[in-house]
């Protein structure tokens, strides 16, 4: 017979941490990296919910991202990530 949901979600934790895979990656988790105040990168994101110079909002599986600032401009996209630059002001979980 086959295995459980459940059997098989403890097979993949335990061969995750076996490995030391990060959540990020295990989990889809949005990684998000602010390089000073002048860039972020946003990886494993869903969508974009609004953008304008002063403000973005970002959907991703933990949340929806909001940066705000100043001139910020989506410089590149793909479907994985995103690189924003600008004046970022603030970056947090709404």
């Amino acid at each position: 017979m086959g295995r459980s949901k459940k059997e098989k979600k403890s097979l993949k934790k335990r061969i995750y941490n076996a490995f030391d895979i990060p959540k990020d990656v295990t989990r889809n988790l949005p990684v998000t990296s602010l390089r000073g105040r002048d860039e972020a990168v946003v990886e494993n994101y869903l969508g974009i919910i609004e953008y304008d110079p002063e403000k973005i909002r970002i959907s991703t599986s933990a949340g929806t991202l909001c940066l705000t600032g100043e001139e910020m401009l989506i410089k590149s996209l793909d479907s994985d990530s995103l690189i924003i630059t600008g004046k970022i002001r603030s970056a947090g979980f709404l």
